[in-house]
C-alpha cells in the first residue's frame, strides 16, 4: 500500500465509480472531481463508491444464523439507509441509532462541526460524520478493549455487489489519516505480547472453490493501515475441516503500514493498492493448516490454488482494533496492562476491478 501518485493510483483515481451503480450520487462525483473515466474498463465491486450515504446501519455484536446481526434502528439521517455497515465486536457498549447526539456539539479542526455524531459512554467509541466539499469524512474511535481471539472493533463493512474473480486487477483506494493515536504500557512485556495494542487496517473476505471437489477455502485478509507496534507484520493461522478450510492472515508488502502511528493535523492521506499481490503473497507463502487428530495440510494440497480465477471477493472492512487487557490463555495477568486509544478518519473508498486487463496470466507464482 503507498500514497505515492503512481500509475495504479492515478488509475484508481480516474474510474472507480460502477457503470452499473454511477447513479446520481456518483454522476456529482465525477463532475465535482473532473476526472476522466472509461466506465467500460472498470467495475465497482461494492456498493455507494466513495462512501456517499451516511446512513449507515449498525451491528449488534452478534452472531445470527452465522451472520453478524444488524439493527433493524435507523439513525435520524435523512434518505435511503445505506448498504454499508458499523461492524463492532467485542465491547462493553456497542453503538446503535439510539446513541445518536446533538452534531454541533462535536467539531473538527479540519471539517469544523460534525453533521451526524454517535458516543459511546464513558468515552468507549464513537462514530462521526463530516462533510468535506463533495464528500462525507467518517471518524472512528474507540479505546482499550479486551483480547481474546482478537481485541475490540469497530468498523465500516459491506458485502461485495458482485463476487468478483481475481484473475482481473481488483484495486482499492481510501483516503485516511489518523486522528488519534495514544498508548501507554504499564507492563515490561504489554507492547511486545501485543497485550496493549491499537491498529487500523482494511480486511477483505475471500473464497476459494476447488473445482476437482466440494472443499473451500474461506479467507479473512488484513492489510495493516498504521499500529501502534512497531514491525507487526505478516501472520498466518490455517485450520483444516473435512470441507472447509479457515485462514486468516494479516500481510505486510514494501511499504506497508503506510501511516505512522501518530495523531495527523494534515489533510487525509491517499492510499492504493492492489489486492491481487497481497492475496498471491498469502498463496505462494501459506501457513501449514492445522487438522483434527494433529494432523496437518497445506494450501498446495489443493488442485489449481493459485488460479485466481478461483478466487473470489465478498466482503471487505475497514476500521480499528484495539486491546489493552490480555484474557487469551497463559497471559501474564488477566488485568489491564496499559490503555490505548485510536481514531481514525476515512473517505472516498472505492474497490475496481480493471475488466480491460488481466493481472499477468491469472495466476499466482
Amino acid at each position: 500500500m503507498t500514497h505515492a501518485p503512481d500509475r495504479l493510483g492515478q488509475t484508481v483515481r480516474q474510474c472507480h465509480v460502477s457503470r452499473r451503480g454511477i447513479g446520481r450520487a456518483g454522476l456529482l462525483l465525477l463532475a465535482v472531481l473532473a476526472m476522466p473515466c472509461n466506465l467500460a474498463q472498470a467495475d465497482s465491486l461494492f456498493p455507494e463508491p466513495g462512501l456517499t450515504n451516511p446512513k449507515l446501519r449498525f451491528a449488534t455484536g452478534r452472531v445470527v444464523g452465522n451472520q453478524p446481526e444488524v439493527s433493524p434502528d435507523l439513525p435520524n439521517i435523512p434518505g435511503p439507509p445505506s448498504d454499508w455497515v458499523v461492524g463492532q465486536w467485542q465491547h462493553t457498549h456497542y453503538l446503535s441509532s439510539n446513541d445518536q447526539v446533538p452534531a454541533p456539539t462535536i467539531g473538527d479542526a479540519r471539517y469544523g462541526g460534525a453533521l451526524y455524531a454517535f458516543n459511546a459512554p464513558f468515552d468507549e467509541s464513537h462514530l462521526w460524520i463530516f462533510h468535506d466539499r463533495a464528500s462525507y469524512v467518517f471518524e472512528l474511535f474507540e479505546r482499550d478493549g479486551v483480547l481474546r481471539g482478537g481485541g475490540a472493533n469497530l468498523f465500516l463493512s459491506a458485502k461485495a455487489s458482485t463476487e468478483a474473480t481475481l484473475d482481473k486487477p481488483i484495486d482499492y483506494a481510501l483516503s485516511a489519516r489518523i486522528s488519534r493515536a495514544e498508548a501507554a504500557y504499564w507492563t515490561a512485556t504489554a507492547e511486545a505480547s501485543g497485550a496493549v495494542m491499537g491498529q487500523v487496517f482494511s480486511g477483505f473476505v475471500l473464497r476459494f472453490d476447488d473445482p476437482q471437489s466440494p472443499r473451500r477455502i474461506n479467507m479473512f485478509l488484513q492489510i495493516p493501515i498504521a499500529a501502534s507496534r512497531p514491525g507487526h507484520g505478516s501472520y498466518r493461522s490455517c485450520n483444516a475441516g473435512a470441507e472447509i478450510v479457515g485462514v486468516t492472515a494479516n500481510e505486510s508488502l514494501d511499504r506497508d503500514p503506510p501511516l505512522a502511528f501518530a495523531a495527523d493535523p494534515g489533510p487525509l492521506r491517499p492510499l492504493r493498492l492492489r489486492l491481487n499481490d497481497y492475496v498471491c503473497a498469502v498463496i505462494t507463502h501459506p501457513a501449514a493448516c492445522a487438522q483434527p487428530g494433529g494432523r496437518s495440510t497445506q494450501l498446495g494440497a489443493f488442485a489449481r490454488v493459485r488460479d485466481l480465477h478461483n478466487w473470489r471477493l465478498q466482503a471487505m472492512y475497514v476500521g480499528l482494533e484495539t486491546q489493552a487487557r490480555d484474557l487469551r490463555p497463559g497471559a501474564v495477568t488477566a488485568v489491564p496492562q496499559g490503555s490505548v486509544a485510536v481514531g481514525v478518519q476515512l473517505s472516498g473508498l472505492s474497490i475496481t476491478r480493471d475488466e480491460g486487463r488481466n493481472y499477468g496470466d491469472g495466476f499466482c507464482h
